[in-house]
């Protein structure tokens, strides 16, 4: 209102963490602060949350918190658990029905777990349902190569399956009449 410039910012911290660790909290409350010290001049929060991708459900953490003597430092930050997809039913709700391409990365982490140990036609039929769903949800061309990668990343597929998965794309493209390049 006075004329001069101010920066208003919220810098997003998010820390994608694929195994139980210890170290966890302690390493958001540093990146966080870090954030802070570089940004906080000039008027920027800072967010910090932590997305987890593994499949043990009592591992939860969510807060920093030294209390030495007369010091007390509290962070608490929030978690997003990816195997509550499965199990609230609010949640797999919505990642059914969500247009979101973060959907089908959630989708495809999930079904990496759930189909870590099973047989390798199993994990190209299901590899084949999520490509599927890109093409029917309507993503652009880029979002399609970004999400197959991803897929491909997360559950892997031998390179005779993938040869074969390169030859149901084209089919899936042809059916669809679109004029993505996987």
């Amino acid at each position: 209102k006075n004329g001069r410039y101010r920066c208003i910012a919220v810098l997003i911290h998010v820390e994608v963490q694929g195994q139980p660790d210890d170290e966890l909290e302690r390493r958001m409350f540093m990146y966080n602060y870090r954030a802070f010290d570089k940004f906080g001049e000039q008027g920027a929060e800072v967010f910090s949350a932590a997305v987890l991708t593994d499949e043990n459900p009592g591992y939860r953490p969510n807060k920093y918190r030294v209390d030495l003597w007369d010091f007390e430092l509290h962070m608490k930050f929030p978690i997003i658990k990816i195997i509550d997809y499965n199990t609230v039913p609010e949640l797999k709700r919505e990642l059914e029905t969500s247009p979101n391409p973060m959907a089908i990365i959630v989708n495809a982490q999930l079904k990496s777990h759930q189909y870590k140990k099973k047989d390798i036609e199993q994990k190209f039929n299901v590899t084949l349902e999520l490509i599927r769903m890109c093409y029917r949800a309507g993503y652009l061309k880029k979002q399609i190569r970004v999400l197959l990668k991803f897929i491909d990343w997360v559950i892997r597929l031998p390179g005779y399956l993938t040869q074969k998965l390169s030859e149901e794309i084209v089919k899936i493209e042809e059916e669809s009449k679109m004029e993505y390049i996987p």
